[in-house]
């Protein structure tokens, strides 16, 4: 497939030869006697050399126009211009040639006259060509498959009407008559098509007005050269007899007078139309300068473009921050001085404030945006809110010379502004709680990996009892804590511990306890003093909300006691083999931190001691068990698991918890307790 340059050459140089082919034909078929030329040549040789040559060069001008998809409609027109005038400067220096003294002898000459009437119709058909052209991309610049196929069969018409024109010379025929006409229409309705006028600017448009008055005086004095003025008497070719040129003039210069008087009516809406395009612009520009701003930038470029677009000459930004009663200010032309001045002596503070709660609470009241003001260098005022989540983050001050100085437009586009804005405020917002919501994840894993290392992974005294444990947290992390410590060869501590609350706070008391709990168990302390050291500590660094509920176990295996504090927590539940009589452990006790006195805890909370056998069985619990709700929002409680530890007991470890989890899942509908939950499950050999 050839480019286009070579396309464009190939044609100009076959437009060149057809017409000079044209020429030669022509003299001879007219004046062969005068040449001394005999041989007869057919009388549409020229008619066919002229066809060819206005083929070339409409394909010339098409593909050295369309060679550049993005050509401006200035271009277009100034191509269309320079063609003109370089063929009407061609067709005058003739002219004054011919009024030579010179030129008069060599007119005398028939061979000379038809020469040069030759290169009129050359140059009247590269000139009418070229306007077509042009007259064609303006015409499709927004083309539709309707315009596309009527332009097309347009165009197919013409080529089809010069070739018949060939075989059947045009002599005011029925058939021929009716063909014009249809060539006639379909220009008509090609020649309303000028979208193209609507994008130019008022300094365009002039531009345009000029180029397209001269185009049109270079075309009729071409049309007037050709067919008013032109030497038949010699000639066997006759333009007059091709009906698509005239189709084609007729065409070009119906285009051109419309698009002149369209462009003429369009001048008093370009200032209109510019305003709009800036408007569109600055928009488009606030976007993408706003685009990954922090909410202080977008802030300021909203205030810039704001008084730029409505030409405010000065404007403020009060915008509005947390426990802070001053707003921040942003100005653009005007001094804090100033703006103090204006609210206390020229601006209405109600009036603002009834703008700004009309927005916020959608009134439906009509209340202008604007305020007139008596200030001797402003006398009006725009007020715009800016509102997210139906809350006034900030407000807008424009302000301007004269009374009136804000319409309609100017507030919309402002409001237009204003919620791009808002949408890059309440986006930055939701980043800000993605990335805080993230790197609470984050902490949360974190958290939930130390919580889980804070819980022993080792058995011990496997030798004198079985012992099973499961905690699980409501929240991503809890304050349930469980753990056990071999104090020395016969003792082994156990402890179970609920902090009030749950989440991260309540893993955080639970993270102190265990440091207390292991500070403690190796000193060999009493439950009973265990508690009153761990009180004392964690008085000090307990939240006043806060505190923690613990049952603290010394298991001495050499004796086959236990002894045992609880320190206001849920009392242990003891299965003995023996008797098959299984009770709750209820001695009194506090929880830790809800007295801060050393000297006043230790008097509510006891000591207390039981001997064990083989198959006794201790499970140990937070309240997250007996506590659960199932639908009916009846608690599990005390009694059920009570039944269910009894009914279980004879069974090892695993089993009793497992069937004490089961239980309280199916009670709670599958769903798990809303609360943290631990099970301890101790069975003596």
């Amino acid at each position: 497939m050839p480019s286009d340059k070579y396309i464009v050459r190939f044609s100009f140089f076959v437009a060149t030869l057809a017409w000079l082919a044209m020429s030669v034909s022509d003299v001879l078929i007219g004046h062969g006697n005068e040449l001394q030329y005999s041989r007869g040549l057919d009388h549409q040789l020229p008619e066919v050399f002229f066809v060819l040559f206005c083929f070339f060069s409409y394909v010339f001008f098409r593909y050295q126009t369309s060679s550049r998809e993005r050509i401006q409609i200035q271009e277009l027109l100034w191509r269309m211009f320079v063609t003109g005038l370089a063929a009407t400067i061609i067709a005058l220096v003739l002219f004054f040639f011919l009024e030579t003294e010179l030129g008069l002898k060599l007119n005398g000459n028939a061979i000379f006259k038809t020469f040069i009437n030759h290169v009129m119709i050359g140059l009247s058909v590269l000139f009418l060509i070229s306007a077509f052209s042009v007259s064609k991309r303006l015409v499709l610049y927004q083309k539709s498959r309707t315009l596309l196929f009527i332009w097309r069969l347009f165009e197919y018409s013409l080529f089809v009407g010069m070739i018949i024109s060939i075989f059947s010379p045009f002599r005011m025929s029925g058939f021929q008559l009716i063909f014009a006409a249809y060539l006639m229409v379909l220009a008509i309705l090609l020649s309303v098509n000028m979208k193209w006028v609507a994008y130019l600017d008022s300094g365009q448009k002039w531009k345009s007005i000029l180029l397209i008055l001269l185009t049109l005086a270079y075309l009729f004095y071409f049309i007037r050269a050709n067919y008013f003025n032109h030497v038949s008497s010699t000639l066997s070719l006759d333009l007059a007899e091709f009906p698509p040129v005239l189709a084609a003039a007729f065409f070009v210069s119906l285009y051109l007078v419309f698009s002149l008087l369209v462009t003429l009516f369009n001048l008093p809406t370009s200032s209109v139309f510019e305003q709009k395009l800036k408007e569109a612009i600055n928009f488009s520009r606030l976007a993408e300068r706003i685009s990954g701003s922090t909410p202080e930038q977008v802030y300021e470029i909203l205030l810039e473009s704001s008084a730029s677009t409505v030409a405010a000459n000065a404007a403020w930004l009060e915008i509005k921050i947390e426990d802070d009663p001053e707003p921040y200010l942003l100005k653009h032309g005007i001094s804090e001085e100033e703006i103090e001045e204006l609210k206390n002596n020229f601006i209405d503070g109600q009036k603002v404030e009834l703008i700004l709660n009309r927005h916020v609470s959608k009134s439906l009241i009509p209340i202008k945006n604007t305020i007139k003001l008596n200030h001797y260098d402003y006398r009006s005022l725009m007020v715009c809110p800016i509102i997210i989540k139906d809350r006034v983050v900030a407000s807008l001050f424009l302000l301007k010379d004269v009374t009136d100085g804000f319409n309609k437009e100017m507030e919309d586009i402002v409001v237009t502004f204003i919620n791009q804005a808002t949408v890059s405020l309440e986006n930055f917002r939701l980043m800000s709680d993605a990335l805080d919501n993230e790197r609470y994840r984050e902490e949360i894993k974190i958290a939930r990996r130390v919580q889980r290392s804070l819980l022993p992974q080792y058995e011990l005294g496997k030798e004198y009892f079985d012992l099973a444990s499961f905690s699980k947290a409501a929240d991503q992390v809890g304050g349930d804590y469980y753990d056990f410590h071999q104090v020395d060869e016969h003792r082994f501590a156990l402890i179970v511990a609920d902090v009030s609350g749950k989440g991260t706070s309540a893993a955080f008391y639970m993270a102190q306890m265990k440091g207390i709990f292991h500070s403690l168990v190796n000193i060999g302390v009493t439950p009973v003093d265990f508690f009153d050291l761990a009180n004392d500590a964690l008085s000090r660094c307990l939240d006043k909300s806060t505190f923690i509920t613990a049952s603290y176990f010394l298991i001495d295996t050499k004796r086959r006691k236990v002894e045992y504090s609880r320190a206001g927590h849920c009392p242990t539940l003891l299965y003995q083999t023996k008797d098959k009589k299984i009770e709750f452990l209820e001695d009194q006790g506090i929880g830790l931190g809800i007295i801060r006195d050393k000297n006043l805890f230790k008097n509510y909370i006891s000591n207390s001691t039981f001997s064990y056998e083989e198959g006794d069985v201790m499970f140990l619990y937070t309240d997250g068990i007996v506590e659960a709700h199932n639908m009916a929002k009846q608690e599990f409680g005390y009694d059920r698991l009570k039944m269910l530890v009894q009914s279980y007991a004879q069974f090892d470890v695993m089993k009793i918890q497992e069937v004490v989890i089961e239980g309280l899942y199916a009670f709670c509908d599958d769903h798990p307790p809303n609360d943290d939950f631990t099970t301890m499950v101790v069975k003596f050999k």
